[in-house]
């Protein structure tokens, strides 16, 4: 679970007191409290539709996250005493796109803002119940910030224990360096950390840089080859806090 729990869980816990509800009117009732009771918890500007309800999973459609964040479907596995406690067993998501050109703004800005406040307000709780399985096919980030455009998109598959692989493709366009608008693209990454590994190794391939201004290549940048690091301490510092 994330430090945002308290607003997440509001929503689940909707979502537990509707499965006693005749199914035929599940989905329905919780396409229309759903982001009502997400945006009494300060995070406005969500809608989804209902694909699958079920006593072990919810499926949802078309989710918007206010102006900035959208998934083409969420598919979350569970079963009726985790979803109560908070726990969920695998959360699927498929067609992730965040298009952004500000952190402070939009669905990003909502959980930057509500994590600043829970730090500098000393929460705390009790330890927080163990990650899903969290699987991502075909997710697409856009950001545009102060004269640096990036495109990264990515696919991953990560386990309780952060074991897992993900695959990332990046390109980056930026602006007045040097006096030069540079662009690099064709950068790819696959990342992996075997179960119970204490090391994440991340092999990289492919890279162009171009000015944009001259209309000429300057060269292929070569950054082929692997990159391996003790990531325990981190990785298990992540976990706490999240």
């Amino acid at each position: 679970m994330t430090r945002f729990a308290p607003h997440v869980l509001a929503f689940f816990a909707l979502v537990f007191a509707v499965m006693a509800i005749a199914g035929v009117y599940r989905g329905v009732i919780l396409e229309f409290v759903g982001p009502r009771v997400l945006a009494n918890q300060g995070i406005p500007g969500v809608s989804f539709s209902v694909a699958g309800f079920g006593a072990d999973r919810l499926e949802l459609e078309n989710l918007v996250l206010g102006p900035d964040v959208k998934v083409d479907s969420l598919s979350v596995t569970y079963s009726a005493e985790g979803l109560f406690n908070g726990r969920f067993k695998e959360v699927r998501v498929a067609g992730l796109r965040v298009e952004s050109r500000s952190l402070d703004k939009g669905f990003i800005g909502i959980i930057r803002s509500k994590s600043a406040q829970e730090r500098s307000g000393g929460v705390t709780s009790e330890p927080p119940p163990a990650l899903p399985r969290i699987r991502l096919d075909d997710g697409q980030i856009r950001l545009n910030l102060a004269g640096i455009e990036a495109q990264v998109s990515l696919s991953a598959d990560v386990a309780p224990d952060l074991s897992g692989d993900a695959a990332v493709a990046i390109s980056l366009t930026a602006k007045s360096v040097a006096g030069r608008d540079l662009r690099l693209q064709g950068v790819e990454a696959i990342v992996q950390s075997a179960p119970g590994a204490e090391a994440v190794t991340a092999a990289f391939s492919g890279g162009i840089l171009e000015d944009l201004g001259a209309q000429s290549k300057l060269g292929a940048v070569n950054i082929e080859g692997n990159l391996e690091g003790a990531v325990l301490a981190k990785r298990d510092a992540w976990a706490r806090s999240c």
